[in-house]
């Protein structure tokens, strides 16, 4: 069960489950300037509908399901000795991302809950933040086309012919 498919009983916000972070990656510390690349898990489904529009053009807030040690530590001293809390209590403890638009982006590209990305982290002004997010290209499988009555009609009129 995904943390925004559940919500609190009392107050209908999404809550995040202590064993949610067994599904959540380390992002290593770095050095200031350091990068690293990373397929990373998208939190939730990226819509049309959440586009947002800032000075560079339209984008994307994705939550990551990754965070620092030190982060996903301390969502675990939020959650002690409870076993849920409300997502909000523990959201800026782990790492988001942005897609920005662009032509080759369309609206099946945009990633879904639990789909992979790749991410470019890195150590800006002592701070650890995903500098890049780009969706994993989906292939187009061609749909399986059963046979027609008349179709296996003529295949049994070929058999009983040999």
């Amino acid at each position: 069960m995904n943390i925004h498919e559940m919500t609190h009983p009392n107050n209908g916000e999404p809550v995040f489950k202590k064993e949610f972070l067994q599904y959540y990656k380390v992002v290593p510390e770095l050095k200031e300037g350091d990068t690293v690349t990373a397929v990373i898990r998208v939190g939730f489904d990226v819509r049309p509908d959440k586009v947002r529009e800032g000075r560079t053009g339209l984008y994307w807030n994705i939550p990551l399901r990754c965070g620092t040690e030190k982060n996903l530590k301390e969502i675990e001293k939020i959650l002690f000795p409870r076993i849920m809390c409300d997502f909000s209590e523990i959201s800026h403890l782990l790492m988001w991302g942005v897609i920005f638009d662009s032509p080759t982006l369309t609206i099946d590209s945009l990633p879904v809950k639990g789909e992979e990305v790749i991410c470019n982290f890195e150590m800006k002004d002592g701070e650890m933040c995903c500098t890049n997010v780009v969706p994993l290209p989906k292939f187009n499988l061609k749909n399986y086309k059963p046979k027609t009555f008349e179709t296996l009609q003529q295949l049994i009129e070929e058999f009983e012919q040999h």
